[in-house]
């Protein structure tokens, strides 16, 4: 769990992790040199439970720095980031794990989600998401990189990776800070073993608040279906990401293809409105 200056909801978090019904974890929350109340929350709600391990930044990393360093110093088969303002479902880490143990061959695990505001409520869902899961396929890649960016597959950064290939895309496409970096970290993981999506909604991911008011100003709550689209201004940044993060697969000539497809269309359909 990286987090910094994140006291207002990092107990919440931490508290819906304890609570899980798989308990085989370790969680190390890496408090990023905060100068609110973090670490002293980090401490209340971690108590006494021995699987919890907090660390503290002397100086500021930033935030890539903080989730990489947490990915070298991680142990064991699966590994996730957990967001400090998050919360999962009791049942989020047994789907995620029951999935990657059934199928040896899938590199990443997830479920179905909602955003939630700073009270919790509900403010946007994403039914058609669990349509992104799949194989290593040419199919899957595609329906990947063919969604549009408004309809959450940047959450499936929050995944539960096996822990040889969330490095493996670490080594290949990092955490750059571009626009659209967590999407082209989840490129890489669906490019090298497919991602598995178990419907049920078991993950809250809370929107900032300008975000959630946003949002629920167009529906209440949000049902995602329209097509967005990147932000023309960063399609070179984007794209490099994206092609970087397929480096080294069978794949990496085709996501290229299909981003200039989805550029050059969006610029033809702006034009002819």
């Amino acid at each position: 769990m990286p987090v910094r200056n994140g006291a207002r909801f990092v107990g919440e978090a931490i508290e819906s992790l304890l609570t899980q019904e798989f308990t085989d974890w370790r969680l190390v929350i890496s408090d990023n040199a905060s100068t609110d109340e973090t670490l002293e929350e980090c401490r209340k709600a971690a108590g006494s439970d021995p699987r919890v391990e907090i660390v503290r930044q002397d100086a500021d990393i930033g935030a890539q720095g903080n989730f990489l360093r947490l990915l070298e110093q991680a142990q064991g088969k699966f590994f996730m980031w957990a967001a400090a303002d998050d919360r999962w479902k009791p049942r989020f880490l047994a789907a995620c794990v029951n999935r990657l143990e059934q199928d040896p061959s899938v590199g990443m695990a997830f479920t179905g989600i909602e955003n939630i505001d700073s009270k919790g409520q509900t403010v946007r869902r994403y039914p058609d998401l669990p349509k992104l899961g799949g194989p290593p396929t040419f199919r899957t890649v595609a329906r990947y990189l063919l969604c549009g960016e408004s309809l959450g597959k940047a959450n499936l950064f929050y995944s539960v990776y096996r822990l040889d290939v969330c490095r493996d895309i670490a080594r290949s496409a990092g955490l750059h800070g571009c626009w659209g970096s967590d999407m082209a970290f989840v490129l890489g993981g669906i490019a090298r073993g497919g991602i598995a999506i178990e419907p049920e909604v078991l993950f809250h991911k809370r929107l900032s608040e300008i975000e959630a008011t946003n949002t629920v100003s167009q529906a209440k709550p949000g049902v995602i279906r329209h097509h967005g689209i990147f932000p023309q201004e960063h399609f070179a940044a984007y794209r490099a990401c994206l092609m970087s993060a397929a480096a080294d697969t069978r794949f990496s000539a085709f996501t290229g293809i299909l981003m200039d497809y989805r550029f050059h269309r969006a610029r033809l359909l702006k034009w002819w409105r």
